[in-house]
């Protein structure tokens, strides 16, 4: 990364109501808190090489 330019925000504020209404989408941040393994198989399931 630069350092900040003349004329760059400190800060960035945005609601995400808008993708979930119109797309459909949840928040990333409570599944990926949620699943920290992400989609990895359960032990036990297939060959473990995922």
């Amino acid at each position: 990364m630069c350092p900040r330019r003349p004329g760059d925000a400190t800060a960035i504020y945005a609601s995400t109501r808008k993708a979930e209404n119109e797309l459909g989408w949840k928040d990333q941040w409570n599944w990926a808190s949620n699943n920290p393994r992400g989609y990895q198989l359960e032990i036990g399931l297939g060959n473990g090489n995922h």
